[in-house]
């Protein structure tokens, strides 16, 4: 599909914001309600997002993949091992549906 590599900005928030999503809806079956999303103004440090939830933080690089993907490794920012929770989250998805999976 010709819409994900043109398109592969919007397709980059897209998924962010499921993911965000699946976060919230985890806190929120739990009955915690208590996890906290926050972004970087500027990104220069090798993160996307900032979880925390009952005091543990991660510092998280987001990748992205579809279902078939046949990539077997992705570029990692060098910055994020500066964070002592840095972790790298590879997300592959259904590029028909945008089905998280």
């Amino acid at each position: 599909m010709e819409q994900h590599y043109l398109k592969s900005s919007y397709r980059e928030k897209l998924i962010e914001h499921l993911f965000i999503g699946e976060l919230l809806k985890l806190s929120w079956s739990t009955g915690a309600c208590s996890i906290e999303i926050s972004k970087p103004e500027v990104d220069n440090q090798g993160y996307d997002l900032i979880a925390e939830e009952n005091g543990i933080l991660r510092h998280i690089q987001l990748k992205t993949a579809k279902l078939d993907a046949k990539a077997l490794y992705q570029k990692v920012h060098i910055a994020l091992a500066n964070k002592p929770s840095g972790c790298v989250l590879w997300i592959f998805f259904d590029e028909t549906t945008m089905q998280l999976g």
